[in-house]
């Protein structure tokens, strides 16, 4: 298997049906990074590219990313945009290498080091140079892979940590100011940060495990444990290791991973740096540490963090961050919205729906805004104040009128106001005096008005109207209107008790599919003998389950915002057993079909838990209530 080209083990994969998960992982990173070497996709495309080959390999799209993330930490050059490749580039490098290792190697067999070799060969590895056009830099990632085992992996360690220190500035500037527990920071503190924190630091972990006692495990340990402070307990406590990293790693560098009273402190530039060559006890960035509290002054910082986030690969994390900076500095928000929706791909659904989203809020809302008239009616001394969205509103002494205005001086139908997206007119109709508007008499014509104009209907003062206008919500517009983007829905599904566990990559088709419903105070929810075809995730409000108790409906549960609603029934397809009615005010309801949970419970078992889980407390609950209730 070791000797078979990626290739050649997917082909392998397709045919043997025992093709463990772990396999299928491993051949789908091998086929992505040759590709990725090859120049035959970039890393932004690359998603839709191979999303055949997923299928047949039964990966999902968030794993992908999390395979993408390893290579960029095993190989950062491999996801630079700027470096063209190709497949003559790469044969190029190859031959090069193979060449300069045949000039090495009776060399190395006979213990001269590796330094010294190429000391003694300049001339010859000169001319190879210039035959195959290597570069200073690809020369000494070629020489990297040469030297001995012990020196690549504290390389390695190093373009590690380093990286780590990076997501750990990310994270104490995402976690240290006044809204930080805002479900879009804490979502994006997982999916942007924490994830490439659970990897980086297992392949740390491992190398900690060949080096052992060697003495620059030591600096390792104290960085790793300084570093991954936040990740570290999750790692360490795993269950299904077969081997624990405590038993794995040596017993100073574990102590090591566990500091007491070692405390991070960052600052708000980057990149981080290591004070000096010691264990990195503290991170400095232009001499200051990152206080508690992000003040006032040091949002800028959290600005250019999210920023930088809006240039990673993956559309949950580029749309979470975008919409966090928009909450932020809604100008900014907006500026990159429309630089996000000129650049970016036809695949990334949930990027462009979020940057129109956050353009439409404006441009949304004056679309579903109406041209309000108001109208101040003044007859015999009296003032009436009438608001008008219809596009024409008639005025005349007759009652088919919108504006009435008893008095002979004006006739049955005296003249009609227009109302459009932008102005107001008025037109006189046939009548024996017209209209006065402020001075100016008119007659069988239409005039635009100005705010603040006031229309008699005859020589006399009274009766008279002044208009303004201005555009407004519909008058009728109701709560139940309301509508959630996706990445709402998301938000929301997120801080909810039976899916808090779930990856958020694994939830957004169904939060794509969701929507919400508003009940008020007293509205049925839903009925007993009703077909159970849909999971209720209480979002806002409190509703109570009631049965018919003979003729007396019994509240039997209360539930709260953050629980669900009919999961049971979901689950043994049986009719609703009982009525949910709404308590409070304004309940909000996201609505989920049965079948589209059906799936989700199928791919992810950490849903399958925590529905048993979330039962389990609920059975507990009412246990009690019946325990109480006979007491």
């Amino acid at each position: 298997m070791a000797d078979l080209k990626p290739d050649e083990v997917y082909v392998l994969a397709k045919v043997l049906p025992s093709f463990s998960k772990e396999s299928s992982f491993q051949v789908y990173k091998g086929l992505l990074r040759e590709e990725l070497e090859q120049g035959n996709v970039e890393p932004a495309n690359s998603l839709d590219e191979l999303k055949q080959i997923r299928l047949e390999l039964g990966l999902k799209d968030e794993e992908h990313f999390d395979i993408l993330t390893e290579l960029g930490v095993e190989n950062p050059s491999l996801l630079d945009p700027n470096k063209r490749r190709s497949r003559e580039n790469q044969l190029r490098i190859e031959s090069y290498r193979q060449a300069l290792e045949l000039q090495l190697l009776d060399l190395i067999e006979m213990g001269v080091p590796l330094g010294q070799a190429l000391q003694r060969r300049v001339k010859q590895i000169q001319a190879l140079k210039q035959e195959y056009g290597i570069t200073a830099e690809e020369e000494a990632q070629i020489l990297s892979q040469m030297v001995d085992e012990n020196s690549a992996i504290l390389r390695k360690a190093e373009i590690l940590l380093t990286q780590l220190k990076e997501l750990t500035v990310r994270y104490k500037a995402l976690s240290n100011f006044p809204s930080y527990q805002a479900p879009v920071f804490v979502l994006l503190r997982l999916v942007a940060i924490e994830n490439k924190q659970l990897i980086i630091t297992k392949q740390l972990l491992s190398i900690l495990e060949v080096l052992q006692d060697a003495p620059e495990a030591v600096k390792i340990a104290s960085a790793i444990g300084i570093l991954a402070e936040n990740v570290l307990p999750n790692i360490l406590n795993e269950a299904n290791n077969t081997l624990r990293w405590q038993e794995r790693i040596a017993e100073e560098a574990i102590a090591l991973l566990q500091p007491d009273d070692l405390e991070l402190a960052a600052t708000f530039d980057t990149p981080a740096q290591i004070v000096d060559d010691e264990a990195p006890t503290q991170i400095f960035v232009a001499g200051q540490p990152i206080p508690k509290v992000i003040s006032a002054n040091h949002q800028p910082f959290v600005i250019d963090v999210l920023k930088e986030l809006l240039q990673e690969l993956e559309p949950l994390i580029q749309a979470a961050a975008l919409y966090a900076l928009e909450q932020l500095d809604p100008q900014q928000g907006r500026e990159q919205a429309r630089q996000l929706l000129n650049s970016t791909k036809p695949g990334d659904w949930l990027v462009q729906e979020t940057a129109e989203n956050i353009l439409g809020l404006d441009e949304g809302q004056a679309a579903a805004l109406l041209q309000t008239l108001t109208a101040e009616v003044k007859v015999e001394g009296k003032i009436q104040q009438l608001v008008f969205q219809q596009s024409a509103v008639q005025v005349g002494r007759s009652l088919a009128n919108d504006i009435i205005l008893p008095s002979p001086r004006v006739s049955q139908h005296h003249a009609i106001f227009h109302l459009d997206k932008q102005e107001v007119r008025l037109t006189a109709l046939k009548s024996a005096y017209g209209l006065r508007i402020n001075d100016k008499r008119i007659q069988n014509d239409t005039m635009r008005l100005q705010p603040g104009d006031v229309i008699r209907f005859s020589p006399a003062e009274e009766p008279a109207i002044t208009v303004s206008w201005e555009k407004q919500s519909p008058v009728d517009s109701a709560v139940a209107k309301e509508t959630f983007s996706t990445l709402d829905k998301l938000l929301l599904m997120f801080e909810t008790s039976l899916l808090r566990t779930v990856k958020p990559e694994a939830m957004l088709e169904l939060a794509r599919k969701a929507e919400i419903r508003v009940y008020r105070q007293r509205e049925i929810i839903c009925k007993a003998g009703e077909p159970s075809d849909e999971l209720l995730l209480l979002i806002d409000g409190e509703v109570n389950v009631t049965v018919l108790q003979g003729d007396i409906e019994v509240v039997v549960n209360t539930i709260r915002s953050g629980e669900t609603i009919g999961e049971m029934g979901v689950l043994t397809r049986q009719a609703r057993s009982a009525n949910v009615v709404a308590k409070a005010e304004i309940n909000r309801v996201l609505v989920i079909e049965a079948k589209d949970f059906e799936t989700l419970l199928r791919n992810d078992s950490e849903v399958s838990r925590s529905l048993l889980l979330n039962m389990i407390g609920r059975l507990q609950r009412l246990t009690a209530q019946v325990k109480e209730s006979q007491k």
